[in-house]
């Protein structure tokens, strides 16, 4: 049987690191991150021709159902459904499986608590931005507890647009632009889901 061990202790240790590299990071760029508001900037879609039903149906899922916590982000949080690019993937059925368990059973806490994963492959911060504001956090019923899991493509992306410039550089310059989407999300959950 696989196990899945979330320990809290380290996902707060773990978050405080990437604060700290991602702070370290802005800092020797020389790059400032400032927050104007969610309302200047509210991400942008992707053009593949699976996005947008899968979107849709992330939609249908956050509309119709009430969670404790939802998952957001990329191919990595995609995995948990199952599914690569919302295609099925049976290499990754076992993460279905372990997801499930961890979520969506009560014997494994005491109570059943509901958990789902809206991920999509390849995005990038700008994406899922776009996918909250456009309901995949819903107002009507948002999760008691959201997890980001978002920005790999981003400093991938940079990587591969480095062209000629040291690839390190690429990356260390576009940290300050993955900080702020990131920090547009969190204000948006705040703003649409106060109480929770």
């Amino acid at each position: 049987m696989q196990r899945l061990q979330i320990t809290p202790g380290g996902s707060i240790l773990a978050a405080l690191v990437i604060f700290l590299l991602v702070t370290h990071a802005i800092r020797k760029s020389g790059h400032s991150v400032t927050l104007t508001g969610p309302e200047d900037y509210k991400g942008e879609p992707r053009t593949d021709e699976w996005w947008v039903p899968l979107h849709q149906q992330l939609v249908q899922e956050a509309t119709n159902t009430s969670y404790d916590v939802i998952f957001y982000g990329d191919s990595i949080t995609e995995s948990f459904r199952g599914t690569m690019s919302g295609t099925t993937n049976e290499r990754l059925a076992g993460n279905l499986d372990i997801f499930s368990s961890m979520f969506n059973n009560k014997e494994r806490v005491g109570k059943k608590i509901r958990g789902n994963a809206f991920g999509m492959a390849g995005d990038q911060t700008q994406h899922l931005l776009w996918r909250v504001y456009h309901g995949e956090l819903s107002r009507a019923h948002p999760p008691s507890v959201a997890v980001l899991h978002i920005g790999t493509n981003n400093l991938g992306r940079a990587r591969i647009q480095a062209e000629g410039e040291d690839e390190h550089i690429a990356i260390e310059n576009a940290v300050p632009t993955v900080t702020k989407h990131v920090l547009f999300m969190l204000k948006s959950f705040h703003q649409m889901a106060p109480k929770n």
